[in-house]
């Protein structure tokens, strides 16, 4: 039944789309670009699809590469190894997006599993990518997944405009050209660091000492020009038990 079933994946139905889509080509340049293309979009379903699946797939394109689109011994199955159902596919997803810590994370997992899905709908079927999209919106919103998880890793968040003599975000310091940030002089920070909107670490930083209104002064390991780091990240730092953030919209542009 599964293999009839339009909401799930058969590997023997997505081969004969493959064979039917990348053979039809006038020219073996076009043949293999079409199945080099189908083999890069099917793989980044690994983790919708499942990898048994996946894997049954991209060996069926090595078989018809070589030679060059000779038949397929890839057969038709309707046990577990072989069909990847709807059911299954949300499930893989949902173990992958809806464990991590951060509320934007899932999200975003959700999102990108959501897009591989779609780039590869013209192999594995535009009815299961609806019903993909459909799902993965749901969990976008449920309390369990995308509408839980911590917004961020910050205790605190403060202003990145707090006025003169407090905190400072400096895109090009006076002596490494990297980016320097300045702590008001009453924080003393037992370490920083550098994360992207999300809270993956981009960089560590170090203390040069105080300075500018005796101020700790934070810089990044190994130096870092501005236009390295991406807008809308965070310089997060360790005071006392709180990790205190400040959002750096644009890290080109004086924050003070």
């Amino acid at each position: 039944e599964q293999c009839t079933d339009d909401s799930a994946v058969n590997v023997q139905t997505v081969m004969n789309d493959i064979s039917a889509r990348c053979c039809g080509q006038t020219t073996k340049k076009k043949k293999k670009r079409c199945l080099t293309a189908a083999n890069r979009a099917v793989k980044k379903t690994r983790r919708s699809l499942g990898s048994s699946v996946v894997k049954q797939v991209v060996a069926g394109i090595k078989d018809l590469r070589k030679p060059l689109c000779g038949t397929t011994d890839v057969q038709s199955t309707c046990d577990d190894t072989g069909v990847s159902t709807l059911g299954e596919a949300v499930s893989e997803i949902s173990a992958s997006c809806c464990s991590k810590k951060f509320r934007n994370s899932r999200k975003s997992c959700l999102s990108r599993q959501r897009r591989f899905v779609r780039k590869a709908r013209k192999y594995i079927g535009s009815d299961f990518y609806r019903s993909i999209r459909k799902e993965t919106r749901t969990l976008a919103k449920a309390p369990s997944c995308g509408a839980g998880g911590k917004k961020s890793n910050c205790d605190v968040t403060r202003g990145s405009f707090d006025g003169s003599g407090n905190w400072l975000h400096k895109p090009v310091s006076d002596s490494t050209h990297s980016i320097v940030n300045l702590l008001p002089s009453s924080d003393s920070a037992s370490s920083c660091r550098y994360e992207n909107k999300v809270g993956k670490v981009i960089r560590d930083a170090y203390m040069s000492g105080r300075t500018n209104g005796h101020r700790q002064t934070w810089r990044p390991q190994g130096g870092g020009s501005c236009g390295s780091f991406p807008d809308n990240m965070i310089f997060s730092c360790q005071i006392g038990s709180k990790r205190v953030c400040y959002k750096i919209s644009d890290p080109c542009n004086r924050h003070d």
